[in-house]
């Protein structure tokens, strides 16, 4: 389980700049630019925004198992269930967004 100090300010800023980077690939979307930078802001800046929120989804869960007193092995694997939750959520938001 998580002791404390200072990881969830590295996945806090990898949050920040993923969302930066979507940001900045949202204005230069409209732009006449070219469609690879697009394209390539949106990928990396998505892929640090879902890998940050799945870290610090396991860090939140570690850190309610220190405050429970909950065994290792039952907070762990209530970790790893829920760090698929913000991957679940982009999956339907994926699936929405596709056309049919």
């Amino acid at each position: 389980m998580a002791t404390g100090g200072s990881s969830h300010r590295v996945w806090q800023a990898t949050l920040g700049v993923g969302s930066a980077l979507t940001g900045a690939a949202m204005l230069f979307d409209g732009a006449p630019t070219h469609g690879w930078l697009s394209t390539g802001l949106f990928g990396l800046g998505g892929l640090l925004v879902v890998f940050a929120a799945c870290e610090l989804m396991i860090l939140a869960v570690d850190g309610i198992g220190l405050r429970l007193r909950m065994n290792r092995y039952v907070a762990g694997t209530m970790a790893g269930l829920a760090s698929n939750i913000p991957e679940v959520v982009m999956l339907g938001f994926v699936l929405a967004a596709t056309p049919r």
